[in-house]
């Protein structure tokens, strides 16, 4: 009966909700409405409800929130709360996880224009290049760079799990209870692997054209390239060939880019065609 009531009085209210006249008590009152079902089905088990009670909410009280949850229906102190609180409930009668997880918290509404939300977009862009230039920050993204490369070209040595230097250090950081230097080891991956996904990157769909990725790929085959032991470049040459790096080559060529982008095409084309390369 209670329960019923407190149906009955959260229906009552609607006129006024949809009038925007609903006084600031009579709007914590409907919270604590709220709050009391929400209450009812978030801690108490539906075993131990009297048999009533879950026809009341699936007939009565579902409808009542999916109706208040229009835009019909607005309060004049705490809107954004009012529609959270009916969204949250309505959410744990129909077990559905987003709503369940909805904040109870008051946020301001914030009215944007189309012209604000362009001019905050192109301070943003703004802000973004700026950055990009700043010496500092040049050189903290060069410092990443050389050790993204070096990443790559040592990656099979630093996953490898059969690297005695890691079992003696995995044994050590388990017997000590903390988490192992450099990472937990699964699988190991190749040099090979990682070129060819990001060639592949490259060519598939329309991605050449996003000429800043393409550039940075190019760069750091590169500099694979480059740095690689000279007892070794004949075979990284190959598996870059055999990856698509010559596709990659012809076809940024071809896409018209930067002269920054051309001129990087045409470097891994000369490192691939080194004396080293046999086929």
């Amino acid at each position: 009966e209670h329960l019923e009531q407190l149906c009955s009085e959260l229906s009552s209210l609607k006129d006024d909700i949809a009038s925007r006249t609903l006084k600031r008590v009579e709007e914590e009152f409907m919270f604590e409405i709220l709050k009391s079902f929400n209450a009812l089905l978030e801690f108490t088990p539906s075993k131990k409800w009297h048999d009533e009670i879950e026809k009341l909410l699936k007939e009565r009280l579902e409808p009542l929130l999916v109706e208040l949850g229009t835009d019909k229906y607005k309060v004049a102190h705490q809107n954004t709360y009012f529609k959270m609180a009916a969204s949250r409930l309505l959410g744990w009668l129909r077990n559905d996880a987003e709503l369940k997880h909805q904040r109870l918290v008051e946020m301001p509404e914030i009215e944007t224009n189309r012209d604000q939300s362009r001019e905050l977009t192109a301070e943003i862009q703004k802000f973004a290049t700026e950055l990009k230039e700043n010496e500092h920050i040049k050189a903290a993204l060069q410092d990443e760079r050389k050790a993204m490369i070096d990443d790559v070209r040592q990656i099979n040595t630093r996953t490898n799990v059969a690297d005695p230097d890691y079992q003696r250090e995995k044994e050590k950081a388990t017997a000590e209870g903390r988490p192992i230097k450099g990472g937990f080891r699964r699988h190991p991956i190749f040099t090979s692997a990682v070129l060819e996904r990001s060639i592949t990157h490259c060519l598939e769909a329309n991605h050449l054209s996003d000429w800043e990725t393409t550039h940075f790929v190019i760069d750091c085959i590169c500099e694979v390239l480059r740095q690689t032991d000279t007892d070794d470049l004949a075979k990284t040459q190959l598996l870059c060939a055999k990856g698509g790096a010559e596709r990659l080559v012809i076809d940024a060529l071809c896409g018209r880019p930067e002269p920054l982008v051309v001129q990087s095409a045409l470097r891994l084309a000369q490192l691939l065609l080194r004396p080293n390369n046999k086929e």
